[in-house]
């Protein structure tokens, strides 16, 4: 319990950091903080109740996309500025890293088994992403046909 109270403490902190990076303002770091804690722990509650990592990361990049649109209309600014720090903590360095460990010490199998861990991650990312833009541009769409100006 305190690890992930902990792990959600420094994904907040880290996505500020990178935020601050990208030099984004500093009016919207709190609400950066805030997204990237609620993302992760809905990650970290998926995996303490036994959800396959690929499907909690598809999870909450699916949360990290509604709250990012929910944010851009909001706050009105575009939406990857909320979404891409949101996302960070999901990002797959370790894997990345155990991949080319395993390349440069000669272990191909093992750099093939942490790569393909890495493409379903990074894909489950892209998928959560993508549902999310194709649901929030159906929606859109449909106002603009049903409301005309």
């Amino acid at each position: 319990m305190v690890e992930n109270i902990i792990s959600v403490l420094a994904a907040s902190v880290g996505t500020v950091g990178f935020a601050l990076m990208l030099r984004l303002r500093k009016e919207r770091l709190p609400v950066i903080a805030v997204s990237t804690a609620l993302c992760y722990s809905i990650f970290l509650l998926c995996v303490h109740f036994s959800i396959a990592d690929m499907a909690a990361t598809f999870i909450a990049a699916l949360f990290a996309g509604f709250i990012s649109e929910f944010l851009a209309i909001y706050i009105k600014a575009p939406v990857t500025v909320f979404l891409t720090p949101t996302i960070l903590p999901l990002v797959p360095g370790a894997n990345l890293y155990y991949t080319i460990e395993a390349f440069f010490q000669g272990d191909l199998g093992g750099a093939l088994r942490n790569f393909a861990a890495l493409g379903r991650t990074i894909g489950a990312i892209l998928l959560g992403i993508i549902v999310v833009n194709t649901i929030m541009k159906c929606i859109r769409n449909y106002k603009a046909t049903k409301n005309p100006r």
